[in-house]
Formats: structure tokens, C-alpha cells, sequence
């Protein structure tokens, strides 16, 4: 999980070029494109992790769920 921060930070220095360089109405439309998929990624961690937590509370694992 170490790559995902710089990737994060390569985002930001990107989007900052983007704010300076790209007009209002473009920079809207990327952001239309670019929110939902962060939100389906969430969702998607969210609903992960709840199956993994529901799976541990049936097998009765606490902290490992392959024991």
C-alpha cells in the first residue's frame, strides 16, 4: 500500500495544472467525469469490506479471515 499515496499526490500536482491551465466549463466536466468513479471505487471498497466483516462475524475469526 505504498504506491497508492503517490499516486494520490501525482492526481493533485495534475489537477492543479488543470485548474491553471483549462477553462471553468472544461474543468466541470472533467470533474462530472472523474467524481463518479472515485464514488464507485468507494462504494465498491465500502460493500467490500462489509461482506469481508460479515464473513468474519459467520466463521467467527476475528482479525484473520483465512485461519
Amino acid at each position: 500500500g505504498r504506491i497508492m499515496p503517490h499516486k494520490t499526490s501525482v492526481g493533485k500536482v495534475v489537477t492543479k495544472v488543470a485548474r491553471k491551465v483549462l477553462p471553468k466549463k472544461v474543468r466541470t466536466v472533467i470533474k462530472g467525469v472523474l467524481h463518479p468513479v472515485q464514488a464507485l471505487k468507494e462504494f465498491k471498497a465500502e460493500t467490500n469490506a462489509i461482506k469481508k466483516a460479515r464473513i468474519r462475524k459467520q466463521t467467527g475469526f476475528s482479525d484473520n479471515p483465512f485461519k
